[in-house]
This record gives structure tokens, C-alpha cells and sequence, in this order.
């Protein structure tokens, strides 16, 4: 045998001239071998300068005069002024210098040596620490003060100097919080609270994310409570919150709570206007006036511009907080369009033949809509809209009224003229 088994080291031979030559070789590739240490594994290109001792692991298809002719996985070495190709055997290790990693050879490929478990504190101090045998899985320490976490070369969690935290997901993944319970059992779920430093030091709970799970031991049906709370600590006591209760398969219904009320955003009226919903009422700025109806019977016209400037336009807010714009939905006064187009006409409501003509032929009173149209499904009236009809029949009838209150009074007057009465 010329050469030892593993890293083929010339052995020299009985009286063998020159022995210096070989002794030399095998202290240069022992030097290059033992505990070895690569510039890099991503170089394809030869080096035009190297210094004596460099050497890197070749990536597919290296290019120059010397490692073109090289395999990929190979080392290449800068020895006595010349490049030497050494093949390496399963097992062997190297230093990866321009990453700061250990990597093995595994007999086609080389990959980097996977961490050990570790608990308690570690100081990445700028380094990454690998998760499993992927080169593209690691924790990341870019600075002292940040990190990341990193699966399959994409970044996935991010927490700065700031001590900001940031989830990535891509495409249709999705970031999940998970927790192990059997919600069978008992009522148990996940509780995640959002904390800020008072005053005092102490961490004070500004805010909380719930989510229950409970099986009911008579139906045996699964219900989910999430639940969402703005505290205030210093009253104590929840400042507001929402929550959502469902049951699967159970006679409950799902429901939304909201506490300490609602604000629409975009509404034109502000906490208390239209749009808006609170403890004690619901404001809707479909609740047009309908006073139009007696400005027609009195005068004999209604005038649009001046009930158009009595309707509030909507203002929606759009875009992130803080980049608002704001849209604006300029708006006129509808109802009275409709109304005012039926005056003069066979059904003017105005008339009492005319409103007796429209019940009668249609089926429903003039303001309000047709039974067999109408769909509360997939186009139901807002309560504002209902309201409005409303009260505009209730005018439109009290002037029929007054017609026919004065059509009495006419034959009364009359019949005492007679004396018949």
C-alpha cells in the first residue's frame, strides 16, 4: 500500500531517494486536512491572487484554468504556488469561513452540522445557530440586539432592536397559535395578554385575546368563545371589548357582543350620528325627512335643493391608520323623487282616487314596497329606510284625511242649508 486508507498519505518506500519530497507532501495535505478551514463553499469563480494555504469546497460547474477541471464538492488548494484538487472521503469536516459554519461531507454533498439541544440562555452574538441539517434553516442573530428565525431560506420571524415582533407568512400560509387542550374535558383555551411598563415599573395588561373551547356534558357539542379587551387599569375594570360565541350544531345561535358600544367608522355623524350604534340607540342615515309631502300639499311644490342640502353625504375612511383618506359619497334626496313623480299621475298620493287607485291595482300603499318584489334576504330595507316610508305614509294619509274632513264639513254646511240637518 502507497497511501494511508483515509487521507491518502504517501507512505515512503525502502530505500527510497528523495524522501524529503514525500515527507513534505504529506505535511502539506496533513496541514491542509487537519483541523481544516475553507474561505468559502459559494466561490465558482478561481481566484486570480490566492494566498499560499487558501482553499475553498467547489460549487457546481467552477469556472479558471485549474477548477474547471475539478469536480463539484471537491477542495481546491493553494499549495507551493499551484492549485491542488483533493477529493474528499464521508465524514470529513470543514470550517466554512465566510459564514461562520461547520459542515460534514456525507459522501455527495456537503451540509452543515446541525446544533446540539441547548436550554437555558445562549448569546447568538451575531452568529446563526442551525436548526436541523438544511443549510436554509436557521436562527439569526444579525446584531446583539436582533433576531430572526428563518425556514427554508425565507425569513419568518422577525424581532428588532426595538423589541418589535413581526410574523411573515406568505402566499396562503398563515400564522397559527396553537395549544394543546381537549376541550372535552373542560373549559380551557388560550389566553394571550398585550402588556405596557407603568409608571410604577409594574406591567399592566392594556389588553387581551381569548379563545375557549368547552363541550357541554348534556349535548356534547363544542362551543367557541373569542374574545378581544381593551383594558383600563386604572378604573380597574374593562374599558371595552367584542367577543363571538358559537356553538356547533346547538339550538344557540351565533352572536356578536360588543361592550360599552360601537363606533361605525365612517359615519357622518360622529359617535352619536347617523351610521352609529350604541347602548341606547341606532342612528341610520337612511332616516330622510319627510316633511316634503305637506310643502307639496300647502304650496303646491317641493323644492329638491333645498331637501338635497338636508341629506348628509357619507365620509368613509380608507387606507392604514394613521394614511387615511377620506371618500366622499355625495348623496340626494331619493325619496322625494319618487314621490314627486307620482304627483299629477293616475296614482298621486296626494289624491284620494289616486291612493285608493294604488292599493287597490298594486297591492300595497304608495310608500311602501311590494310584497312580491321585495326580498329581506338579499336586498333587505335598513331600519332608517323603514322608518322614513313610514312616516311618510302617515303624512301622506293625514292630508287624505284633512280632504276628507273638509269633503264633511262641505256636506254638513250644505245639509244645514237644507234644513235636513
Amino acid at each position: 500500500m502507497e497511501q494511508s486508507p483515509r487521507l491518502s498519505l504517501s507512505y515512503l518506500a525502502p530505500s527510497q531517494a528523495q524522501k524529503h519530497v514525500t515527507v513534505n507532501e504529506t505535511f502539506r495535505r496533513l496541514d491542509q486536512l487537519v483541523q481544516q478551514t475553507v474561505l468559502s463553499r459559494t466561490t465558482s469563480a478561481q481566484p486570480g491572487s490566492p494566498a499560499d494555504g487558501d482553499a475553498y469546497i467547489l460549487p457546481a460547474s467552477p469556472t479558471g484554468t485549474d477548477w474547471a477541471a475539478y469536480a463539484q464538492h471537491s477542495i481546491a488548494a493553494w499549495q507551493d504556488g499551484a492549485w491542488v484538487e483533493i477529493v474528499p472521503a464521508e465524514g470529513w469536516r470543514a470550517w466554512i469561513d465566510d459564514v461562520d459554519e461547520l459542515h460534514v461531507y456525507d459522501g455527495s454533498a456537503w451540509a452543515q452540522i446541525q446544533g446540539s439541544a441547548q436550554t437555558g440562555a445562549y448569546d447568538l452574538n451575531g452568529e446563526d445557530l442551525t436548526l436541523d441539517a438544511d443549510a436554509d434553516s436557521y436562527i439569526h442573530a444579525p446584531a446583539d440586539d436582533e433576531f430572526s428565525l428563518v425556514l427554508g431560506n425565507v425569513e419568518k420571524l422577525n424581532i428588532d432592536s426595538a423589541g418589535a415582533a413581526e410574523f411573515k407568512a406568505t402566499g396562503t400560509n398563515v400564522v397559527t397559535f396553537r395549544s394543546s387542550f381537549n376541550p372535552t374535558t373542560s373549559a380551557v383555551g388560550v389566553t394571550v395578554n398585550f402588556m405596557s411598563e407603568g409608571a410604577s415599573g409594574a406591567n399592566e395588561i392594556l389588553g387581551r385575546f381569548n379563545y375557549w373551547g368547552k363541550d357541554s356534558a348534556s349535548v356534547n357539542e363544542l362551543y367557541a368563545y373569542f374574545e378581544i379587551i381593551m383594558v383600563d387599569n386604572t378604573a380597574g375594570s374593562e374599558d371595552a371589548s367584542f367577543a363571538l360565541t358559537t356553538i356547533a350544531g346547538g339550538s344557540r345561535s351565533r352572536r356578536f357582543e360588543v361592550r360599552q358600544g360601537l363606533f361605525m367608522q365612517g359615519a357622518s355623524g360622529g359617535d352619536k350620528g347617523a351610521g352609529t350604534i350604541n347602548a341606547t340607540a341606532v342612528y341610520d342615515d337612511n332616516t330622510l325627512l319627510t316633511c316634503y309631502v305637506f310643502d307639496q300639499a300647502l304650496d303646491g311644490t317641493a323644492d329638491l335643493e333645498k331637501w338635497d342640502r338636508k341629506i348628509p353625504d357619507r365620509i368613509f375612511q380608507e387606507g392604514d391608520s394613521g394614511l387615511e383618506t377620506e371618500r366622499i359619497e355625495v348623496r340626494r334626496h331619493e325619496p322625494l323623487r319618487k314621490f314627486l313623480s307620482r304627483i299629477g299621475a293616475e296614482h298621486d298620493p296626494l289624491t284620494l282616487d289616486g291612493y285608493a287607485r294604488h292599493w287597490k291595482e298594486k297591492r300595497h300603499l304608495t310608500s311602501m314596497p311590494n310584497e312580491e318584489k321585495y326580498d329581506p334576504i338579499n336586498a333587505p330595507m335598513a331600519a332608517g329606510e323603514w322608518i322614513q316610508r313610514l312616516v311618510e305614509t302617515a303624512e301622506i294619509q293625514a292630508v287624505l284625511i284633512e280632504q276628507l274632513n273638509e269633503r264633511v264639513k262641505a256636506l254638513e254646511t250644505a245639509g244645514r242649508g237644507r234644513g235636513s240637518i
